[in-house]
């Protein structure tokens, strides 16, 4: 069960439900066709109930598998060695249903469980799946077990997870749902996902393949009614979509400023833009910085209180948000100038 390729190494990795061993093959093929399995390799690992999920990391050239007990053991594709500790580490008291190495970083291991919450456990393989420090737990409390079969999937771009849900008992109504979590922010884990609704019925799979528009993929869905779904998933805004999101920010900004300043008559307060970057002094407080960052599709400040931070446009908060602290660039700005213009009820009209 479980068989996994890699079509670098021609390589596919097998595991047993009852013997509990996993082999490495390698697959022959000619004209694209599979001419020969030749097995290669047994690898190596202490699972004492049946192995629920594969997963091939190409650059340590790994073996990860999952039991049924929520154990997981990472050995060696080409010696065989086992690379977890005697007993191999248990992440999770459920069943392991699914094992996917992050697109960008191969440290990084999402391991889906069969369980009413924290169903995504995230890891790093160098910790050798450490369970008292594990990575990042995602979740949502639901009213029944999640299916050890459910598909989550890694956006192609690494930043993204997305997890189908299947409803509770007790819910009757509703779409299926596929939760999205960004595991670029600090808070994500905190924060509640966001919620995407491809089908009538309940979502067990999710997957993405490359689209024809260059840079885009189209997510896969498929839900238990035997319907499967394409939607052209959209990762981040477009180029031409940043430069109008923050040149209407930063026109929204400067002129604020400007008004605000004519309406107090400060001195040592002064405003100016030029060439995307805008520049606040604000007597002894010292000075802001405000700029586009075109490659990155940000926007950066440089603060006298807080110092430098950096702030993505997130669509689902229609705003620019700060991966390190959850917080937008308005809410930022607003707070600071409060204190240090002493004026309580100053409001920023930029998000």
């Amino acid at each position: 069960m479980g068989a996994r390729t890699h079509d670098d190494c021609a390589l596919m990795v097998t595991g047993g439900m009852r013997d509990r061993k996993v082999y490495v093959w390698e697959v022959k093929t000619a004209a694209g066709r599979v001419t020969a399995a030749e097995k290669r390799q047994l690898v190596r690992t202490r699972h004492t109930s049946r192995i629920s999920a594969l997963c091939f990391e190409p650059v340590h050239n790994y073996v990860l598998s999952g039991s049924d007990s929520g154990r997981v053991n990472i050995g060696c594709a080409e010696t065989g060695r086992e690379i977890t500790s005697d007993n191999g580490e248990r992440v999770s008291t459920q069943v392991v249903g699914k094992l996917a190495v992050c697109p960008i970083n191969p440290n990084l291991v999402l391991a889906s469980m069969g369980t009413t919450s924290d169903q995504v456990r995230l890891f790093d393989i160098r910790s050798r799946l450490s369970i008292q420090r594990p990575a990042l737990i995602l979740g949502l409390q639901r009213g029944r077990t999640q299916s050890r079969y459910l598909r989550p999937a890694w956006h192609p771009h690494g930043d993204l997870i997305f997890y189908p849900f299947l409803r509770g008992s007790a819910e009757t109504g509703g779409d299926g749902m596929v939760a999205i979590w960004d595991v670029r922010y600090q808070r994500c884990a905190e924060d509640a996902p966001q919620v995407f609704h491809p089908h009538k019925a309940d979502v067990w799979s999710v997957s993405f393949v490359e689209s024809r528009t260059a840079g885009r993929h189209a997510m896969v869905t498929v839900s238990n009614d035997h319907c499967i779904g394409f939607t052209d998933f959209q990762f981040a805004i477009t180029t031409d979509e940043y430069h109008k999101l923050s040149d209407q920010t930063m026109d929204e900004l400067v002129t604020f400023l400007e008004d605000l300043g004519d309406a107090m008559e400060m001195e040592d307060f002064d405003v100016e833009y030029t060439q995307g970057v805008l520049t606040l002094s604000v007597g002894e407080a010292g000075t802001y910085v405000v700029n586009k960052q075109p490659p990155n599709q940000q926007i950066w400040i440089s603060s006298p209180v807080s110092g430098p931070e950096r702030f993505d446009f997130r669509k689902d908060h229609d705003a620019w948000v700060c991966r390190k602290t959850g917080g937008t660039l308005g809410r930022l700005l607003e707070q600071e100038l409060r204190d240090i213009l002493g004026m309580g009820n100053l409001s920023v009209p930029i998000k």
